[in-house]
């Protein structure tokens, strides 16, 4: 194990590097990047890879997370968020936020977990959101999403509750959705507010797993959900798997390593209940937004499941941003990200006010 540590505390050096070379990257607009680095153009499926989006790409560490030893991931997932956060990758909104820690009691596993509240100026007095975080169920936090959270909630004049669930390996299916349950009934009581459920990667799936178990157990329907570019269960089967396995950003490799972490036993695998385009969907579902990237290996998940939504019924948009990759909304300050961002919030903007 110290042997994988010190591997991992000469990335953190490596990655020290690369955040100083992101700063800069950051700075220098497109078009002189453009006339001083010739690159070229990466194309799949007719889609042409955003030029500035592969620049950043290339300065990312690639095919790492599968190597992690599980006692090692608490060293490793520390100096990762820390470095995420030190890279402010995301843009921050013009409109004053407010920021309130609360701590939510997890009476099943005798502790609590953070819910924090972003609220902007004047936020909507109708509906409220909960958001659930990715970082394939092992990695990141609210501290992580701090700037990303920020602007959504400026952008969208909403409250948004960042949730901060318990990770794997510690903590297995179910518990972050469970966990996400407590959060939504807290708001609920002590907000009184109709609540819509966003979600990203990872939280995209807990996001999409929370509102079908509302609807299925509980007789209760959130208002809306937006689901950024979801993974869909633990069969890693499709085209874009195999097409964009690596090199943008989320590997196939990875994947696998997350889901394992987070199921533990590979009987739960092939459960209908865990894959949400195996198990049976409700007619009653609210109004979703699912939002997929071009070079990406599970964009086809997002594809299939708004397909099976639609095929069901359900006021169904599917938003598709050909030349970006996996984990965009968190990077904003790439120009392309930021216009899509820009582009998704407004439709979702526009379903909340419904």
């Amino acid at each position: 194990m110290s042997r994988k540590i010190s591997t991992w505390r000469r990335f953190n050096l490596s990655s020290m590097f690369r955040a100083v070379c992101l700063k800069l990257f950051f700075f220098i607009p497109v078009t002189i990047l453009e006339l001083f680095i010739k690159q070229k153009k990466v194309v799949i499926r007719g889609q042409v890879l955003d030029f500035q989006s592969s620049i950043f790409l290339a300065l990312q560490p690639k095919g790492l997370m599968s190597k992690i030893s599980a006692d090692a991931i608490p060293t490793v997932r520390d100096l990762i968020e820390n470095r995420k956060i030190k890279s402010r990758l995301s843009r921050t909104h013009p409109n004053q936020v407010e920021k309130i820690d609360h701590y939510i009691k997890d009476d099943e596993r005798n502790t609590e977990f953070l819910l924090r509240e972003y609220s902007p100026k004047t936020p909507s007095k109708d509906v409220s959101i909960l958001f659930i975080h990715g970082g394939g169920f092992v990695m990141d936090s609210v501290a992580v999403y701090d700037d990303m959270i920020s602007y959504f909630s400026g952008y969208l004049d909403a409250t948004i509750y960042s949730l901060e669930y318990s990770l794997a390996p510690e903590h297995k299916y179910p518990v972050a959705i469970l966990q996400a349950k407590t959060a939504y009934d807290w708001i609920h009581i002590n907000r009184d507010q109709r609540i819509s459920i966003c979600g990203d990667s990872a939280g995209g799936y807990l996001a999409a797993s929370l509102t079908k178990l509302l609807i299925r157990k509980f007789d209760t329907k959130p208002h809306s959900q937006l689901l950024l570019y979801p993974t869909c269960g633990p069969r890693i089967e499709s085209e874009s798997m195999e097409l964009f396995a690596e090199g943008f950003f989320l590997s196939t490799k990875d994947l696998k390593w997350f889901w394992g972490h987070f199921i533990g036993s590979t009987n739960q695998k092939t459960s209908l209940s865990m894959n949400l385009l195996e198990s049976s969907i409700q007619e009653d579902l609210p109004a979703t937004i699912i939002v997929t990237a071009g070079f990406d290996p599970i964009c086809d998940e997002g594809r299939n499941y708004a397909q099976l939504l639609k095929e069901k019924g359900v006021d169904t948009t599917l938003i598709h941003y050909p030349t970006l990759f996996h984990g965009f909304a968190f990077m904003s300050k790439l120009t392309t990200a930021y216009s899509a961002v820009n582009d998704f919030l407004r439709k979702y903007k526009a379903i909340l006010k419904d």
